[in-house]
């Protein structure tokens, strides 16, 4: 199943639940739309796509409520018009089972976390900045990206680099 928060009309916030499919944040619109999360511990147990498939941008943000994030499928920004999907992650910690990929979209990373988590994972990050990451299990970066924070390596995890990407990191 998949349940999809159309923010065409307007904005709208998801509710702090459990959501048991892919959740999608769509905007089809002409109009910048937001999805906003609530405070407290949003878990998707499944695939979490930003979808702007209108003129204008959808922004999924977490930068208010600084929630906890749990996602046990995919994060992606899938949008296919001329609109851009954008992420702000807050200062929440963000739980991702399956692979991330940033590509085509901004991902503004305030002071959040990112926890890959599972086994065989990729993470495209689409050059963009991470504050901390954590890995567990095997993730393998995509392209290149900076750190400007921390990264916890966890017993047994093991951090592969596509050719000619790079983690460069900027603790300054």
């Amino acid at each position: 199943s998949i349940f999809r928060l159309d923010v065409s009309a307007a904005s709208r916030t998801f509710a702090v639940r459990t959501y048991g499919g892919q959740v999608e944040c769509y905007n089809s619109s002409a109009s910048l739309r937001n999805c906003n999360t609530g405070v407290g511990t949003t878990t998707f147990s499944s695939n979490l796509y930003i979808i702007a498939d209108g003129t204008a941008n959808v922004q999924f943000i977490a930068d208010v409520n600084n929630p906890t994030v749990n996602v046990t499928g995919d994060i992606d920004f899938t949008g296919t018009n001329s609109g851009t999907e954008v992420m702000n992650a807050g200062s929440g910690t963000w739980t991702v089972s399956g692979n991330i990929d940033f590509t085509s979209g901004t991902f503004n990373k305030g002071g959040s976390t990112i926890v890959m988590d599972g086994t065989s994972k990729t993470f495209t990050t689409a050059g963009q900045t991470l504050q901390n990451f954590t890995g567990n299990g095997t993730t393998t970066m995509n392209d290149s990206t900076t750190l400007v924070r921390a990264l916890t390596v966890n017993d047994g995890m093991t951090l592969t680099f596509a050719s000619g990407a790079t983690l460069t990191m900027d603790f300054t």
